[in-house]
């Protein structure tokens, strides 16, 4: 049985202790919300994520994830009647900056993602094949 993954890479961040899923403190707190992605900021081959009170332009549907201190994860996207569908996973750390997610549904696509920045609630991510 084959558990689909996504993994982040993240750049070596402290983080406060007390996240059993993350030993090694390596996830900024900034990243424990949901995102929602913000398609139209997209550049140069980084999507650009936001949290879902930010002012965005009129959309059909957003995607987007919630990553949850407790090891949660939670994927969302646009839902086969344009209502929004939840995938949820369960990330580990994974060593330096990285995260894995096994989701309960095994069915969904491997998703590899690089963190390049996260500053002031904008966080842009770059995708890379999946493994």
């Amino acid at each position: 049985m084959t558990m689909t993954t996504l993994v982040l890479m993240l750049c070596a961040w402290s983080a406060p202790d007390g996240q059993a899923d993350d030993p090694g403190g390596r996830l900024p707190p900034g990243i424990f919300r949901r995102w929602v992605h913000s398609r139209e900021e997209d550049a140069e081959g980084l999507e650009v994520y936001r949290p879902p009170d930010y002012k965005f332009p009129r959309s059909r549907g957003r995607d987007g994830f919630e990553i949850q201190a407790d090891g949660t994860f939670l994927r969302s996207g646009i839902g086969p009647t344009d209502g929004v569908a939840v995938n949820r996973g369960r990330w580990t750390s994974q060593g330096k900056g990285r995260i894995l997610v096994r989701f309960e549904n095994e069915t969904l696509a491997p998703l590899d993602l690089e963190v390049v920045s996260l500053e002031d609630a904008v966080l842009k991510v770059k995708r890379t094949p999946a493994r």
